[in-house]
């Protein structure tokens, strides 16, 4: 029988990576038809904007991920303990 591993607790959690993830995505989806370099107003060639985006979005992506228990070294960190068959007697103890 499944644990249920997420709880109402997990939503925020859970709806940050989703939206790291979308940021993600629309940030490689902008690097895939822009160049990777872009050239200032004063000649200097720099890393498009969208490539720390990109970056920052994956970290993000990752670490809820790992939070969420959604990563080998993530699962490892979760203990939960099976719960425990209890008669209607000990719950209304």
């Amino acid at each position: 029988r499944a644990m249920r591993a997420v709880t109402v607790a997990d939503v925020e959690l859970l709806a940050a990576g989703a939206q790291a993830g979308a940021d993600y995505h629309e940030a490689t989806a902008g690097l895939a038809r822009e160049p990777r370099y872009v050239t200032t107003e004063s000649g200097a060639v720099m890393a498009h904007p969208a490539q720390a985006t990109a970056r920052e979005a994956f970290r993000a992506l990752r670490a809820a991920g790992n939070e969420l228990g959604l990563s080998p070294s993530g699962r490892s960190r979760i203990h939960a303990e099976q719960p425990t068959k209890r008669s209607a007697d000990d719950i209304l103890d």
